[in-house]
């Protein structure tokens, strides 16, 4: 049984999205769990790499014209994609550029490389400030993959594994990650199984005032904080119903052990300012579904989705999300969604703090709150560009979003848009 054009988007759309237990859509945040200092450059930059990176997909399907590795004939394949990702909130402005490389080999092969710059501008106490004053802080994200797939019987298994660095300079971050898809009945089951292995190094370094000693020393770099480890174990279910019916089930189980609370973050307990703490470990578990309806008949596809997410922590989480998708025709296509998050407090959260407790916290996503987003994008192939000046970019498709979140969270209301250009060889 074979999918539709847009049917397929929308499953592999839905296959990019990450996150449980947040709103911030982070597959970072998800994995750590909101305890990176610059928690709001956490939680967009990676929500800028992974949610909205349907995208991608779009340019995927629209690039009809990109050549498949040829077995027979010894070519490679592959394409480039170049990305501009803006987001806001009261506190916080976050510019990131991407780039990023995929190469398939004539033996189906597939390597990738991708590298991310964040610029986070922020006047936040919790990024480090040591007054009201702004500053430009630079992460750099590296990851590179490779993946292969092999016939099992009448059956196919794809198997990729991956490799993600990041530095700051207050915090590094490594991960691996190893995922597998088995296609069955003609590709119209696949079942996947993932793990993903994340460890980060927690320092702390404080801006917005002059830390040098007499001596010359610079006093600012506090060291070392800790670290934290994390383990996501996933699996999943596609399943083609019917030509235009398609329909996803799955589980995710996390791990985190070490330091989840924010270095800089402080808590008044009993009038008296402390660094925030958090329990040291922390079960996470998410369950999901999603079913995509394509109406060939005008080119629509509607897609709804929900997530539920409870922890250790008691934060319980329920997310359902709507997407429309509609072509306009062979070359532009357009989606808007609206997804509503609803969580509980954790059971350390308190408006405020007396006695001697053993955790407490100021972190905004450890309260309950509820939040809206209202998102629209659209995606357009280049074919038009053929036979002219610029021919080399025909098989290339761009695309724009814009996502509006209103949240009862302190972080605010948030803006999120994206811009890219992505060119098959």
């Amino acid at each position: 049984m074979q999918l539709t054009a847009e049917a397929r988007l929308v499953v592999r759309d839905s296959n990019s999205g990450s996150g449980s237990g947040s709103d911030s859509d982070s597959k970072s945040e998800s994995v750590s769990g909101s305890q990176r200092p610059s928690t709001t450059s956490t939680k967009v930059s990676a929500a800028v790499r992974a949610r909205i990176t349907w995208i991608l997909t779009l340019g995927c399907v629209l690039s009809s014209g990109n050549a498949r590795a040829d077995e027979a004939a010894g070519t490679w394949s592959g394409d480039v994609e170049l990305r501009g990702n803006y987001y806001w909130e009261r506190s916080t402005r976050v510019v990131a550029p991407e780039a990023s490389m995929r190469l398939e080999a004539p033996n189906g092969t597939r390597l990738t490389a991708r590298y991310l710059a964040d610029a986070i501008t922020s006047a936040s106490i919790a990024a480090g400030t040591l007054v009201d004053v702004r500053f430009t802080e630079l992460r750099h994200q590296i990851t590179v993959g490779a993946g292969q797939g092999f016939d099992v019987g009448a059956e196919r298994l794809e198997v990729d594994a991956s490799t993600t660095f990041s530095t700051e300079p207050d915090y590094q971050s490594l991960s691996f990650s190893l995922t597998g898809a088995l296609a069955l009945d003609d590709r119209a089951t696949v079942l996947r199984l993932g793990a993903l292995y994340l460890h980060d190094e927690v320092g702390k370094v404080l801006r917005g005032a002059d830390r040098t000693e007499p001596g010359g020393r610079d006093l600012s770099d506090r060291g070392n904080q800790g670290a934290l480890d994390a383990l996501v174990l996933s699996a999943s279910w596609d399943q083609v119903v019917t030509r235009t019916l398609v329909a996803t089930l799955g589980y995710d189980l996390g791990y985190n052990v070490g330091l989840q609370s924010n270095v800089y973050r402080t808590v008044s307990v009993d009038g008296t300012p402390q660094t925030e703490r958090h329990p040291d470990v922390r079960w996470r578990h998410t369950a999901h579904g999603r079913v995509a309806w394509h109406l060939p008949s005008t080119g629509t596809t509607l897609w709804l989705g929900h997530r539920a997410y409870l922890d250790s922590w008691r934060i319980a989480a329920l997310g359902p999300e709507l997407r429309v998708y509609q072509a306009l025709d062979d070359r532009f296509v357009i989606r808007a969604r609206w997804r509503y998050y609803a969580q509980t407090p954790a059971f350390f959260w308190r408006a405020q703090y007396t006695g001697a407790p053993r955790y407490f916290s100021a972190d905004p996503k450890m309260s309950g709150f509820r939040s809206h987003l209202l998102g629209l994008a659209a995606a357009l192939r280049l074919d038009a560009l053929a036979d002219g000046p610029f021919d080399w970019l025909s098989a290339a498709s761009v695309d724009v979003s814009f996502d509006h979140v209103w949240s009862t969270s302190r972080f605010g209301d948030g803006v999120i848009a994206q811009a890219g250009l992505r060119a098959p060889f």
